[in-house]
Protein backbone atom coordinates (compact mmCIF):
# COMPACT_ATOMS: atom_id res chain seq x y z
CA UNK A 1 0.00 0.00 0.00
CA UNK A 2 1.34 2.84 -1.12
CA UNK A 3 1.43 6.80 0.92
CA UNK A 4 -1.48 8.84 0.68
CA UNK A 5 -0.72 12.75 1.08
CA UNK A 6 -3.52 15.05 1.36
CA UNK A 7 -1.89 18.52 -0.01
CA UNK A 8 -3.52 22.05 1.31
CA UNK A 9 -0.94 24.21 -0.59
CA UNK A 10 0.92 23.96 -3.60
CA UNK A 11 2.93 26.73 -4.85
CA UNK A 12 5.25 27.47 -7.56
CA UNK A 13 5.93 26.23 -11.03
CA UNK A 14 6.95 22.59 -12.02
CA UNK A 15 9.87 21.89 -13.69
CA UNK A 16 13.42 21.91 -12.59
CA UNK A 17 15.23 25.29 -11.16
CA UNK A 18 11.33 26.79 -10.51
CA UNK A 19 10.72 27.51 -6.62
CA UNK A 20 8.14 25.40 -5.36
CA UNK A 21 6.80 24.86 -2.02
CA UNK A 22 4.07 21.82 -0.91
CA UNK A 23 2.14 21.52 2.03
CA UNK A 24 0.58 17.96 2.93
CA UNK A 25 -1.29 15.81 5.69
CA UNK A 26 0.96 12.34 5.23
CA UNK A 27 -2.36 10.24 5.92
CA UNK A 28 -0.05 6.66 5.98
CA UNK A 29 3.69 7.23 6.28
CA UNK A 30 6.70 7.36 3.80
CA UNK A 31 9.98 6.78 3.96
CA UNK A 32 10.64 10.51 5.21
CA UNK A 33 7.58 10.92 7.38
CA UNK A 34 7.47 7.87 9.39
CA UNK A 35 4.45 9.23 11.68
CA UNK A 36 0.50 8.59 10.23
CA UNK A 37 -1.35 11.69 9.96
CA UNK A 38 1.42 13.80 9.84
CA UNK A 39 2.54 17.20 8.48
CA UNK A 40 4.75 17.28 5.72
CA UNK A 41 6.51 20.53 4.06
CA UNK A 42 8.74 20.06 0.67
CA UNK A 43 10.44 22.60 -0.50
CA UNK A 44 12.48 23.24 -3.46
CA UNK A 45 14.61 26.43 -4.80
CA UNK A 46 15.52 27.60 -8.01
CA UNK A 47 18.88 25.98 -7.87
CA UNK A 48 16.52 22.33 -7.30
CA UNK A 49 17.70 22.56 -3.76
CA UNK A 50 15.46 20.48 -2.24
CA UNK A 51 14.26 19.69 1.35
CA UNK A 52 11.96 17.61 3.21
CA UNK A 53 10.37 18.44 6.78
CA UNK A 54 8.19 16.44 8.63
CA UNK A 55 6.04 16.46 11.72
CA UNK A 56 6.60 13.91 14.35
CA UNK A 57 3.15 14.60 15.57
CA UNK A 58 -0.22 13.08 14.08
CA UNK A 59 -2.45 15.59 13.80
CA UNK A 60 -5.93 13.62 13.44
CA UNK A 61 -7.46 14.81 16.66
CA UNK A 62 -10.65 16.32 15.09
CA UNK A 63 -8.80 19.65 16.14
CA UNK A 64 -7.35 22.54 13.84
CA UNK A 65 -4.69 23.17 13.57
CA UNK A 66 -2.04 25.85 12.38
CA UNK A 67 0.61 25.13 10.27
CA UNK A 68 3.59 27.56 9.69
CA UNK A 69 6.71 26.92 7.66
CA UNK A 70 9.44 29.38 8.27
CA UNK A 71 12.58 29.86 5.51
CA UNK A 72 15.20 31.40 6.59
CA UNK A 73 18.37 32.33 4.18
CA UNK A 74 21.32 29.40 3.56
CA UNK A 75 18.03 26.66 2.80
CA UNK A 76 17.37 26.71 6.53
CA UNK A 77 13.79 26.11 7.21
CA UNK A 78 11.34 25.00 10.18
CA UNK A 79 7.91 24.00 10.75
CA UNK A 80 6.02 24.59 13.07
CA UNK A 81 2.16 22.96 14.53
CA UNK A 82 0.02 24.61 16.45
CA UNK A 83 -3.38 23.84 18.41
CA UNK A 84 -5.30 25.57 21.34
CA UNK A 85 -3.11 23.78 23.74
CA UNK A 86 -0.07 22.52 22.27
CA UNK A 87 2.59 24.68 20.29
CA UNK A 88 5.22 22.19 18.86
CA UNK A 89 8.43 22.75 16.93
CA UNK A 90 8.31 19.85 14.23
Amino acid sequence: VGSTYRTFLSEGNSGSANPSVHLQLVEDSDATCTTDDSFKAYISDDANNNAQLCSSTAFNDGAWHHIALVSSAGNSHELYGYDISRCDHL
